[in-house]
């Protein structure tokens, strides 16, 4: 079944559902990452062996680059920031915020593109590049 994907902006911004809370139990579940359950089903995060190992279908084949700092689920502008060093470079991401980490996933082949945005921005905070 081909997904519909929408890429307009300003339609994305307009359907946008708050209200969760995050909790974090340590649980080791080798190579799946699970998003919350939606009305169309359960979105893994996994490795493409895995996700052939098992006949899934998949979209979106990507490099996940982990920001190694702690950061607050309440920090306001960490994740602008990164998106707009990445938007200004015609990288895309999908970022999922977990409890001790961030994750960017960006298309395979971008994440040198990536890596070059983090680092500049990680300079310009007067960081290490």
């Amino acid at each position: 079944m081909a997904a519909i994907l929408e890429y307009d902006t300003s339609l994305l911004v307009m359907v946008i559902s708050p209200a969760v809370v995050w909790s974090f139990l340590s649980l080791l579940l080798p190579a799946v990452i699970k998003l919350p359950l939606q009305a169309e089903g359960t979105t893994l995060i996994t490795t493409l062996d895995l996700a052939a190992a098992h006949g899934h279908e998949y979209t979106y084949a990507s490099r996940m680059i982990t920001l190694e700092i702690h950061s607050s689920l309440e920090a306001v502008g960490f994740m602008a920031a990164i998106s707009k060093g990445l938007t200004e470079r015609g990288c895309s991401a999908n970022v999922v915020s977990a409890f001790f980490h961030d994750h960017l996933f960006v298309p395979v082949g971008m994440e040198g593109v990536a890596m070059e945005v983090l680092g500049g921005l990680k300079e310009g905070a007067g960081g290490e590049k």
